[in-house]
């Protein structure tokens, strides 16, 4: 999670829409979600909260039940959104408002037994959320949507897709009968509807992607799903859209900005971007949440990029909270004060005392080394398919300063021993429980598998998202730099 984002409240200019339809002046707030959990003998003392919104794009954040049966969260938010608190395997929706307090009571219990269980809860918005988590649960009942992308033109997919919003309207409708609900959650499940459809945009395209064929049409059609609905971002799922939407028309099927990414020119690639949004997008919030999410996504990939925007960030992004934003971040990331990461104890079993220092501990063994982390699942298959060219780029380097550290997560340990073997998967081998691997999730901010990081010789994470083995001369060019130094 980042650090405290500022001391104070920053009012800016621009203005969104509330669930009520009053217009409201967006602003940094601190939000706290908190709560009691009636244990189980087995039950888990990790509980995770997610929460895509403008401030970092996706955040996902676990805590320690305490020796109470107590959990906390802190984050931050800019307007009214939708969250989900993960415990055991049901989940809990939420709405939260700037300055919002709210606690709940959650029975291990259920939420092992149930994906939408019921839970108490107290707070100003309470109706709706006990509202939200009804309707999720009452959905459950209905056909789920497919989405067959094989043998379908643009105008086929997105008609099947308009028929799908048709029947979910329909659904809400029926909801609205019998369970009465707040106007706060008729608003919101409106917006959430549309651009829940929105997100199956992304995979027609990645089927012709992977099929090498060309998309014939306007995949992404604003009559549908427009970009420029600021009222909208109280659904997480509108800011997933806007960046779906800026990736695929303005860098996909941009062939100049495809190839300066393919290239690995990032800060050229994201320039062009920026300014095409800022030439051809709709002014508002929405087109500076698009701009933003570069950048952010460039701060993430490459600090270097990132800083030769930032010499000249007023060009490229006119809102001063996202600016604001951008600055504590890289702050964050150059003091590399958010990456010592904790994991729980199995010996003890002592959920209160968290400890071992995971890259401490891989610093102090191989002292002097670079690591080239491999965060993976036994139950990924690009992971599996990456094995190979992992052992080969580790043979590669064999007696060079460069250490391969293979980092399993979220899977059966007996199927992690037996891949290991069976594999002959070389390099430092371990094996993270389920606990062990939603702490590390959070804290590294993780989004899938499999994900590649270097540490350089001092401990600083210099790329959270370094090319894959298999990428050859391009992971090796960067290897090779750390070998020359």
């Amino acid at each position: 999670m980042m650090k405290k984002i500022i001391h104070t409240l920053l009012f800016v200019s621009c203005t969104i829409f509330n669930l009520n339809g009053q217009s409201t002046d967006i602003h940094i707030s601190k939000v706290i979600v908190s709560g009691h959990v009636t244990l189980g003998d087995s039950s888990s003392r990790i509980i995770s909260l997610s929460c895509s919104c403008a401030t970092n794009r996706c955040d996902y954040l676990t805590a320690v039940i305490d020796a109470k049966s107590n959990f906390r969260f802190e984050f931050k938010i800019l307007h009214p959104i939708d969250v989900t608190v993960k415990y055991e395997n049901g989940l809990a929706q939420l709405i939260v408002y700037p300055f919002d307090s709210i606690y709940l009571t959650l029975n291990a219990v259920l939420f092992k037994d149930g994906q939408y269980p019921l839970f108490e809860i107290t707070g100003k918005h309470a109706k709706t959320i006990n509202d939200i988590q009804k309707y999720a649960s009452f959905k459950q009942s209905f056909k789920n949507f497919s989405n067959e992308c094989a043998n379908k033109t643009v105008e086929k997919y997105l008609s099947g897709i308009r028929q799908n919003i048709k029947t979910q309207d329909s659904i809400l409708e029926l909801f609205n009968v019998r369970n009465n609900p707040t106007m706060e959650f008729l608003s919101w499940a409106k917006k959430d509807i549309v651009y829940s459809n929105a997100n199956y945009l992304i995979d027609f395209e990645y089927y012709h992607f992977m099929h090498h064929t060309k998309v014939a049409g306007e995949l992404f059609d604003k009559t549908i799903f427009p970009i420029n609905d600021d009222a909208a971002l109280v659904s997480s799922l509108y800011s997933v859209h806007l960046w779906h939407y800026a990736v695929y028309i303005y860098g996909q099927k941009d062939s100049i900005v495809k190839n300066l990414l393919d290239e690995k020119k990032l800060f050229q690639a994201d320039s062009i971007m920026i300014r095409n949004i800022l030439a051809h997008e709709q002014p508002g919030l929405s087109r500076d949440l698009m701009c933003y999410q570069i950048i952010l996504e460039l701060l993430n990939q490459s600090v270097n990029d990132f800083s030769s925007i930032w010499k000249n960030i007023d060009t490229f992004l006119q809102n001063k909270t996202f600016t604001g934003l951008l600055k504590t971040r890289k702050d964050d990331i150059d003091k590399q004060a958010n990456y010592q990461v904790s994991i729980l104890d199995d010996q003890t079993k002592e959920i209160k005392e968290i400890t071992g220092d995971l890259f401490s501990n891989l610093q102090k063994k191989h002292k002097g080394n670079v690591l080239f982390l491999d965060f993976w699942a036994t139950w990924c298959g690009p992971c599996r398919v990456e094995i190979p060219y992992s052992i080969e780029l580790q043979q590669c380097y064999k007696g060079k300063p460069i250490v391969f550290v293979n980092i399993c997560m979220f899977s059966d340990e007996d199927n992690w021993k037996k891949a290991v073997d069976v594999q002959h998967l070389t390099g430092d081998n371990i094996f993270l429980n389920q606990d062990q691997s939603a702490i590390i999730k959070g804290k590294l901010g993780i989004q899938g598998f499999p994900t590649y990081m270097i540490i350089d010789k001092v401990g600083h994470i210099v790329d959270k998202n370094a090319p894959r083995p298999s990428s050859g001369r391009e992971i090796k060019s960067i290897l090779n730099g750390f070998c020359e130094q």
